[in-house]
């Protein structure tokens, strides 16, 4: 309330208005105490406190009422304190009404210093001063109020209330920010005269202001945090702003600047640190969040602002703040560059920058910076980028060589790093660009780079030379008129989409006068301070992350010893005391051994581990460097072959690795992708040494598992990396990588890959320049390449060619992408190994070529490998002369690159001693031993020096495995040649390779030959043997096929030799020889197989690959069995769970047996065939690789094998001798084939009412067709002659009629001998398979193969030590006996010789031979015969049918061969693609009969692959009538990974057909349905007509009485057995018109079966 003044004296006034004043006083101070102490107040009630309150808001408001304009300043003083305590004392965070009240109190306080609201709510900069208060106490009445509204915006802040707060600490800040200015006397709103001389404030006061100006800071900062817990995130970006305008800078900020660079200075206190938070929030919201220009996200604009703490020249020292700034901004922005609109406001803040930093005063700063825009213009590009680069590359130069430093004088001990920094940045420029001459420009720039970095680790003077070598730069240079860029030229061009900058930058101008080139500017290496130290640890990362970047593009381009140069300086780097980079120290060593691995240098490697894991032990590296620390030691302990060791290191980084996080919290994506990435890596990595494990440990598969794992792993990390931005296109035209695991729109062109599941390849283009990775994606490009050759060199070891050539295409073209000629010369070199190979020798050279041009010409292992494809090309062209000089080449290049390596680093030649073995350790040992052993071979008929020479250079190799097997696998072909030259000098045994021999020999063993001669031979033969079961021993698994399949038949020959000279028998050794090298990659790849028909549905790639392994597929599918849902088949009901059940417990049994080795010693030793049907009889038929020998081996149950070697050549040469080569054999029947694939699709244009045109072409096809009659015919005679017997039809013949033959032939060649004058001679006594054989040839034959007969036996006589003057043989009277005997023996046997019943034929044939219709040879022709990939596929197949009659009704009997389907349960394809209309007619009707009795099938449209996939896996029998085997309907892969198949007939043209590989085994769709476990496959070796092939069709399924009604009249007979499917289809081949162009084309692959 107010009070008027009395009607009384003066002086009785100033007194009452005294005494009320201080009874006011007196009783706000009593009040003020009572509610100041919550905790006494507690025991009273609210409406005491209320009261209490109340009187204070009256007193206050009398207060005011009696301040008047000479009112002091105790009287405001009071009255501002009352207004506070009521703020303080009335505000309740959660009510918001007293929230507002505390607030009004405030605001009158405010309003009682003369602050004003403007009409926006916000207080104006002008304020109205108190006339009677002094300006100090003003000032200070200002910074307590300013504290009130900030105490009370921290209590809410302190509640939660940000939104409520806000209001609070915005005038707080406001306020504070107008006292410093009243402080400073600096107000532009204070009149002149208030400003009144300022008094001496009491210690406490300059406390208080002192605190305010530190703090202000720290207010803005709060409000800024405030508002952004409410998403304002421009009032945020405001207050932050403010923040950093407030902030005060010490001045030794400033020095050391000046000392350590701006990188360190903020790092000197925690108030600095906190500002460089604040810069970095500030600077990511406006670029990231607010979306602001670059001109408006630099903090430039602060130069004119920034207070700093004792300034001297406030104008330079805030421009080296200012630059500060800048950088750091910068730095903030580097987690988020690969944002198009970062890059466009990084671009801007170098432009800020560089015009910050002139070169006169501060031109170690500006070569800094513009190096940063070097990189950045690396990751963007540039628009005109060589005259750009080479103008900021000049003076970047000039900075570095200037004599005066100005004020970076102290910053000179960064001079040296910067130069090479340069160097490595214009190296990777011209790498970016693609220069005309870019790799020497690289090598250039990194070996100068290589050169200062060196100089500088020794403490010597260093020497920048000048930057401008590039002819193509000084051009550039020349065109640029005279001027010297600035960096902003550089930096503005970052991208096609960006904006320019909105400032125009200071261009430095050129120096007068330029240097020659010649002159070299030298830089003083300044001794470094502790403060220098600390400076240049803070800028490390930078030259690190360049050389980490620079040594991948060195390994790019191919420069071995240039890169391992580089990671040798980069460790050295990393040591430095200015350095101290522990953990990239370790990582590059880790790099640095790798190298020395992949270059086979394992003892230097070796070394350089030892000495990496100290640092490991006292803790100093972080734990993902140990696990790949640890992950590559184990992979170069596996290739030394001490795998114990490997698998104990692998299983301590498994153990480390599962304790390291899973995630982080990174602050940004950046970070969050890459920590991503590197779990990735790490996995990808430790699934790569798994596999190398697993190879050591002689198990492809696993290894391949893991390889596979890997790829994933890789493509996943090439995908995680993606989303740092999107990717620039494709380099030079190259596509992205194809998936080859979809379907594409050509379903018949399909990859041979795998399951979808385990898919190994990336859509994902990798990109040599992409922001943020420094290098990370280069380091996953080389690890995915390395990867991707992996799966091709195991897959080519396997013999699985079209995925070798696959991922070899996926290696190029990932090479191609990355512009790095030394991956893509790698691939075009494991590309040219297939195709010679493959004999595809024009191709291949042209390829050879190719990798040639890439490599530029430089020295490494690669080149040296070029020169050894080159040697095989010569050798297969029979060009042994230019073979052995490009051997001698290779050689002498990996001796050249020895000595280069030797200079390098000494000191790592003493970890691994045991691998030295006294002689060479050249790069690539391998290679080098590769190259020895095929030119020792060429040198097998010349030996000489040379020949010595090069055995004792392989014998001094370090005795690694490969390198072991590799010479082992020469000295057994060297050894098996001796003998071969010591039959050549024997007199008897001269012709034994061009004679027939036979296993078991056949005569009694009573006469040897035993001559010293002889017996060199029969030990010369014994150490091959032994070699070459040492050699299948270490490549029975791993080996390439080709080496395992000439060792194998290497060993069927010398065991032939042995017995022929009188060893004994091994008849039985030599059948399980053939067998074991027939199919060798088939063998392989059922092991893979296997793990996909049982797939597990825990497949987790993030989890390494464990070592010990598990049966969980068999052992889930036994748990669903007892309730438990985990089949992968997807059936309901108890009797398909049995099924199930059952398939995985015979596909584990085979995976079990296919895992052993197959050449040991127990498994030769035993028959394979023992427990087969009496009525079966597998023959294997096997031309050796010189084409000029053929194995033909016979096998039945209890009897023993019989062997005959049959010489292609040699054996009718004489003019009037009908002879048939092999190679002539294929050619016809290849012409034959091509001919009736020209007729059969030329029968569209004959017209049906041309009779004269329908004739000529019937009269070619029946040409053609007796064309291969004559050819069949041809092949029985030329190569088996006599001998053909040994596939006549098994039969009983009398004992007494088998003596009486036996007899007779003794008679007639006792009498042949004895009429030469020989006094001894042997007692011939054949063996009984022998003589059974030839009791079956008939007396009709052709006397030519009588004389085979004859000269049989003369040679075991003459094998046998009797001497027989073969010239003087009357071999006409001796044919004429034995005709004579034939019929007498005919005679005798005549109605007494019995035929097994129901006999069959399995064949097994080697690569050569399958496209061959043997099934009609004369011999075979009507009979029931079929194929098999070898005597183990068949032993599979009567396993599984054992097991299901087992696990039926039927007894468990001993299997008698009649394999049962269900003929009812039958899918059937009809004309998928609609143009057989005629076979539609022919079958239709008859398909839809058959749905009577359970059939069911699609006619006239395309079956999904769905559909097939599940016809062929639930059904008995499956048959296709269409195009080809159905490939375009569904891939190999859907097949071979099926659970099990039904029995299969594919009509269609060339379904049957095995395509030829080269040295590599066949492959086609037979095979793929074989490896599904198939068990009868019908299908086509060439190209037929529809109406002959169907006439055949439909004979086969009237042989069968595949009709509704036959079918009901077997379930109600008891007798169920009928013909089987084969010879259904041998007596239908005689229903064709064309009987062999289209009768012979079926054949059968599998066992039969009975319907």
């Amino acid at each position: 309330m107010a009070l008027s003044p009395p009607l009384e004296p003066e002086d009785d006034y100033t007194q009452a208005e005294t005494k009320m004043r201080r009874a006011l006083s007196r009783l706000k101070r009593a009040a003020i105490k009572f509610i100041d102490h919550p905790d006494d107040m507690k025991s009273l009630s609210d409406g005491i406190v209320g009261a209490v309150k109340t009187l204070l808001m009256d007193i206050a408001t009398t207060m005011e009422a009696l301040l008047s304009a000479g009112s002091e300043s105790d009287d405001y003083t009071s009255l501002l304190d009352l207004f506070f305590v009521l703020a303080r004392t009335t505000l309740a965070p959660n009510n918001p009404v007293l929230t507002d009240a505390a607030y009004d109190l405030l605001s009158r306080a405010a309003r009682l210093l003369g602050f004003q609201l403007a009409d926006n709510l916000e207080w104006s900069q002008t304020i109205s001063p108190l006339p009677s208060v002094t300006g100090d106490a003003f000032a200070n009445f200002v910074r307590c109020l300013s504290g009130a509204f900030h105490t009370l915006g921290g209590t809410l802040y302190q509640a939660g209330k940000y939104g409520t707060a806000i209001r609070f600490l915005r005038r707080g800040c406001f306020v504070g920010g107008v006292a410093l200015r009243l402080r400073e006397g600096r107000d532009a709103g204070l009149p002149g005269n208030v400003q009144e001389p300022q008094k001496v404030a009491s210690s406490k006061e300059s406390e208080g202001w002192g605190q305010l100006r530190d703090q202000l800071s720290r207010r803005w900062e709060l409000l800024g945090v405030c508002c952004s817990k409410i998403g304002d995130r421009q009032g945020a970006y405001d207050a932050f702003i403010e923040c950093l305008t407030s902030y005060v800078f010490p001045h030794t900020f400033v020095e050391s600047v000046r000392t350590i660079g701006p990188a360190g200075a903020f790092e000197a206190s925690s108030s600095l640190k906190q500002a460089a938070v604040i810069i970095d929030r500030v600077t990511y919201m406006a670029t990231c969040e607010l979306l602001r220009p670059p001109a408006q996200v630099s903090l430039r604009q602060l130069i004119d602002s920034i207070p700093i703490n004792g300034a001297t020249d406030l104008e330079e020292e805030r421009r080296c703040v200012v630059g500060a700034i800048l950088e750091r901004q910068m730095e903030s922005l580097a987690g988020s560059l690969w944002k198009p609109n970062v890059q466009n406001v990084v671009a801007g803040l170098l432009s800020d920058c560089v015009s910050t930093y002139d070169s006169e005063n501060r031109p170690i700063r500006r070569a800094s910076v513009m190096l940063r825009a070097l990189e950045l213009a690396y990751y963007t590009g540039t628009a005109d980028g060589d005259i750009q680069l080479a103008k900021s590359s000049e003076e970047i130069e000039a900075l570095l060589r200037t004599e005066n430093h100005g004020l970076d004088s102290a910053l000179t001990h960064e001079l040296a790093l910067y130069g090479a920094e340069m160097y490595m940045w214009l190296a990777l420029h011209a790498y970016r660009q693609v220069h005309p001459q870019q790799y020497a420009m690289i090598i250039q720039h990194a070996q100068k780079a290589c050169h200062i970095l060196r100089t500088w680790i020794h403490g010597n003077t260093v020497e920048i030379a000048d930057a401008k070598e590039s002819p193509k730069q000084v051009r550039a240079a020349r065109k640029a008129k005279g001027k010297t860029a600035s960096t902003r030229a550089v930096a503005a061009a970052t991208s096609k989409s960006k904006a320019k900058a909105s400032k125009s930058i200071p261009i430095t101008p050129k120096r007068p006068g330029r240097p020659d080139l010649s002159q070299q500017a030298v830089l003083p290496v300044t001794p470094r301070t502790k403060k220098d130290v600390a400076g240049m640890r803070k800028n490390s990362r930078r030259i690190v992350s360049r050389l980490y970047m620079t040594i991948h593009l060195v390994g790019f381009i191919g420069h071995v010893i240039l890169k391992l140069e580089l990671l040798q300086i980069a460790r050295q780097v990393c040591e430095h005391p200015s350095i101290g980079q522990h953990d990239e120290f370790v990582q590059f060593s880790i790099q640095l051994a790798h190298e020395y691995v992949k270059l086979g240098k394992l003892r230097e490697a070796g070394g350089i581990y030892k000495r990496s894991l100290n640092p490991t032990r006292t803790q100093t590296v972080s734990n993902e460097t140990k696990v790949v620390l640890l992950l590559r030691h184990a992979e170069s302990l596996t290739k030394i072959g001490d795998v114990t060791q490997g698998i104990a290191l692998y299983s301590e980084a498994l153990q480390l690795s599962d304790s390291l996080p899973l995630s982080e919290r990174e602050t940004s994506t950046a970070d969050r992708v890459h920590s991503h990435v590197n779990r990735l890596r790490r996995t990808a990595l430790a699934a790569n040494v798994f596999a190398q494990i697993k190879s050591a440990q002689d198990d492809p598969t696993s290894s391949l598992t893991g390889l596979l794992q890997a790829m994933r792993l890789w493509n996943r990390a090439v995908n995680t990396l993606s989303h740092l931005g999107l990717r620039e296109g494709p380099v030079n035209g190259t596509s992205a990588l194809s998936n080859p695991f979809d379907v594409s729109p050509d379903s018949g062109k399909v990859s041979p890959a795998k399951d979808e599941n385990h898919s190994t390849s990336s859509s994902t283009i990798l990109h040599h320049a992409r922001a943020l990775t420094n290098g990370l994606e280069w380091e996953i490009a080389e690890g995915m390449l390395e990867t991707t050759l992996s799966l091709a060199s195991v897959y080519l070891l396997r013999g699985s060619v079209r995925e070798a050539e696959y991922f070899i295409r996926e290696a190029e073209q990932l090479a191609s992408s990355m512009n790095a000629p030394a991956l893509l010369c790698r691939a075009l070199a494991m590309k040219v190994e297939v195709q010679l190979q493959l004999r595809q020798l024009d191709t291949a050279l042209t390829t050879l070529r190719a990798a040639t041009d890439a490599l530029t010409d430089m020295a490494s292992p690669d080149a040296a490998k070029l020169r050894k494809l080159y040697g095989e090309h010569s050798e297969l062209l029979l060009q042994d002369k230019d073979a052995q000089s490009q051997y001698t080449e290779a050689l002498k290049m990996l001796e050249k690159l020895d000595k280069m390596f030797s200079g390098l680093d000494g000191n790592n030649r003493h970890c691994f001693p045991f691998l030295w073995r006294g002689g060479l350790e050249p790069p690539a040992p391998a290679l080098f031993c590769a190259v020895l052993r095929q030119h020792i071979w060429l040198l097998r008929n010349d030996i000489g020096d040379e020949y010595e020479c090069l055995l004792q250079k392989l014998s001094q190799l370090a005795p690694l495995a490969d390198i072991q097997a590799e010479e082992r696998s020469l000295l057994a072909r060297l050894t098996l040649h001796d003998a071969y030259d010591h039959f050549q000098e024997d007199m008897f045994l001269s012709s034994i390779r061009e004679s027939v021999l036979s296993l078991p020999m056949g005569i009694s063993e009573d006469k040897h030959l035993t001559t010293t001669s002889a017996q060199v031979i029969m030990r010369t033969l014994t150490d091959a043997e032994k070699l070459f079961h040492s050699d299948l021993a270490s490549t029975a698994h791993c080996g390439s096929v080709p080496r395992v399949r000439e060792a194998a038949i290497s060993l069927a020959l010398i065991r032939s030799f042995q017995s022929s000279l009188g060893a004994s028998d091994s008849s039985l050794l030599v059948a399980n020889l053939l067998d074991a090298c027939a199919n060798v990659t088939l063998r392989r790849e059922i092991l893979e197989v296997i793990s996909y028909k049982l797939p597990s549905r825990d497949r987790d790639d993030l989890r390494w690959p464990a070592l010990i392994g598990s049966n969980e597929q068999l052992d889930s599918l036994r748990g669903r069995k007892d309730g438990v849902e985990l089949s992968p088949f997807d059936s309901d009901d108890n009797d398909e769970q049995s099924e199930d059940l059952l398939l995985a417990e015979y596909w584990a049994s085979i995976r079990a047996k296919y895992q052993q080795l197959p050449f040991n010693a127990a498994d030769l030793a035993r028959s394979k065939v023992e427990n087969l049907p009496v009525n079966w009889t597998t023959v294997h038929i096997y031309v050796t690789e010189d084409r000029n020998t053929m194995f033909v081996c016979r096998q039945r149950a209890n009897q023993q094998p019989l062997v005959f070697s049959l010489p292609l050549k040699g054996r009718r040469e004489t003019e009037e001798d009908e002879h048939l080569t092999f190679d002539d054999a294929i050619a016809e029947l290849r012409e034959i084939v091509r001919l009736s694939d020209v007729s059969t699709k030329s029968a569209i244009n004959v017209k049906g009412q041309d009779q004269s045109a329908r004739a000529a072409w019937w009269a070619d096809r029946m040409a053609l067709d007796t064309r291969l009659k004559e050819l069949l015919e041809g092949i029985e005679f030329c190569w088996f002659g006599a001998f053909k017997t040994i596939l006549s039809e098994h039969v009983l013949i009398p004992k007494e009629a088998m003596s009486a033959f036996r007899n007779r032939l003794v008679r007639i060649f006792e009498q042949t001998i004895g009429a030469q004058g020989k006094k001894q001679s042997t007692r011939m006594h054949l063996d009984d398979s022998l003589l059974e054989c030839f009791s079956r040839l008939s007396p009709k034959c052709r006397d030519e193969e009588l004389e085979d007969l004859v000269y049989f036996i003369l040679d075991l006589y003459q094998f046998h030590g009797v001497q027989v003057a073969i010239a003087e043989v009357d071999v006409d009277h001796v044919v004429i006996d034995l005709r004579t005997a034939l019929e007498e023996h005919a005679a005798r046997v005549r109605g007494r010789v019995s035929l097994q019943d129901d006999e069959h034929v399995f064949l097994v044939l080697n690569r050569c031979l399958q496209e061959i219709p043997w099934e009609s040879l004369p011999i075979l022709r009507g009979r029931s015969v079929s194929r098999i990939p070898n005597v183990d596929f068949l032993v599979d197949r009567l396993e599984f049918a054992q097991r299901r009659r087992q696990s039926g009704s039927r007894n468990s009997e001993q299997f008698d061969g009649h394999t049962q389907l269900d003929p009812s349960n039958t899918y059937y394809v009809l004309n998928p693609s609609g143009d057989l209309e005629g076979t539609e007619r022919r079958f239709s009707p008859w398909l839809r009969s058959m749905q009577a009795i359970g059939w069911d099938g699609i006619i006239g449209r395309a079956p999904s692959e769905q559909e097939l996939s599940h016809a062929l896996a639930k059904n008995e029998l499956f048959i296709y009538f269409g195009h080809g085997g159905g490939e375009q309907y569904i891939r190999s892969h859907k097949i071979r990974h099926l659970p099990r198949c039904a029995a299969t007939m594919l009509w269609g043209c060339s379904s049957g057909l095995l395509r030829d590989m080269g040295e590599f085994d066949r492959v086609g769709t037979p095979y793929n349905y074989m490896l599904a476990g198939c068990p009868t496959l019908i299908a086509n070796l060439w190209d037929v007509t529809d109406r002959d092939i169907d006439k055949l069709t439909q004979a086969v399924f009237d042989k069968m009485r595949l009709t509704p009604e036959a079918h009901r009249e077997k379930l109600d007979a008891s007798n169920t057995d009928g013909i089987s499917i084969v010879r259904a289809l041998a007596e239908a081949r005689e229903a064709c018109k064309l009987k062999y162009i289209t009768g012979a084309a079926p054949v059968v692959y599998g066992i039969p079966f009975y319907l």
